[in-house]
């Protein structure tokens, strides 16, 4: 069966960091839209700047899914999903005034479609599912 891209869309801000800042994994609440059914490693994704702005495309590399944002940065750099962010610290305080404090989170790293004005960051073959660092 053939899937259909997952559409995310982004603040002006966390799109301009995919597209300029070297961001490579998105963070989201767990639910609904983004749980281990629709994020999945090699399904195609499209990063949209709000919901009728500019577009990159990708593919979904790999996903982690965990229950805090303490689980999540043990596994993933957090310059990767706030590379604005100086520190561990920052970097949580960011995703907090987006997300609020929530009881369970899914970040997928994403290989940017290389075209104007956009990158690749790894090949779709290495696409996988890590689990949060004991």
């Amino acid at each position: 069966m053939l899937r259909r891209r997952l559409f995310v869309p982004l603040t002006s801000g966390a799109y301009d960091w995919f597209k300029d800042r070297g961001k490579r994994w998105e963070l989201r609440t767990y639910g609904r839209t983004y749980t281990e059914r629709t994020v999945i490693p090699g399904r195609s994704v499209e990063l949209r700047r709000g919901y009728g702005g500019e577009s990159l495309w990708g593919v979904i590399l790999q996903r982690c899914v965990a229950n805090s944002l303490d689980e999540i940065f043990q596994t993933v750099d957090f310059q990767s999903v706030v590379p604005v962010a100086a520190t561990l610290d920052e970097a949580k305080q960011i995703v907090e005034d987006l997300l609020g404090v929530r009881q369970r989170y899914i970040a997928f790293e994403i290989s940017i479609q290389t075209g104007a004005g956009t990158r690749a960051h790894s090949p779709v073959e290495n696409a996988r599912e890590v689990e949060p660092s004991q």
